[in-house]
């Protein structure tokens, strides 16, 4: 459950103790964006090879479906 806090409790909130360097976010979008294509090339490859052209847009359709939540988060 959500509960109600006053303003000045939520300042005092210290922020998430972080372990290791900081990276940019940059490099998280880079590697969703580098797993995405070799997910996507995966499954074409091994569509292509299983049922020609069909099986290859199945496949990466599936995949497309399936790593949304990869490339929409944020």
């Amino acid at each position: 459950m959500l509960e109600a806090v006053p303003a000045t409790a939520a300042a005092r909130a210290e922020p998430p103790l972080r372990i290791g360097p900081h990276v940019s976010p940059a490099y998280g979008r880079l590697a969703r964006f580098v797993l995405v294509g070799l997910l996507l090339f995966a499954a074409g490859r091994f569509g292509w090879h299983a049922g020609g052209f069909a099986l290859a847009l199945t496949g990466i359709g599936v995949v497309g479906l399936f790593t949304a939540p990869l490339i929409v988060s944020d």
